[in-house]
């Protein structure tokens, strides 16, 4: 299985940007780290959490982002929309789907007025990319 780590040091491979790596014993099963600096020298660390149960927990730091940075990680730059071929989402680049999922309460997809939240949801599950209305 190739983790969310292995695609981020391949890219950092690509980019030929030298980084640190390692794991931290005793934090759920194992915590694996990449950490490198950016071209603006701002030091970033990213780990996933092997908790023995796919997909792994991810969290990214990054020290004194630039203001780009703040934005690229609060709203990211790619985009994507529903294409309706599943039940709740289905994601136009990745082509995810949410279609198996059943909630018990599917008023969460209801504003306080009782409108339709849209897009739903905000950010696909699997790629990351922020949906837009198509």
């Amino acid at each position: 299985m190739i983790t969310t780590t292995d695609k981020l040091r391949r890219m950092l491979d690509e980019c030929g940007i030298e980084y640190e790596q390692g794991y931290i014993e005793g934090i759920a099963e194992y915590t694996h780290f990449t950490k490198w600096k950016t071209q603006t020298y701002n030091k970033c660390t990213f780990y996933e959490i092997e908790d023995g149960h796919p997909p792994y927990y991810t969290r990214m730091f990054i020290e004194t982002p630039t203001a780009a940075q703040a934005i690229d990680a609060t709203v990211g730059r790619d985009t994507c929309h529903d294409v309706g071929d599943a039940r709740i989402f289905h994601c136009s680049e990745c082509g995810f789907g949410l279609e198996d999922v059943y909630l018990s309460d599917e008023a969460y997809f209801f504003d306080d007025d009782g409108k339709d939240i849209d897009p739903w949801p905000p950010f696909c599950p699997n790629c990351g990319r922020r949906v837009v209305e198509s």
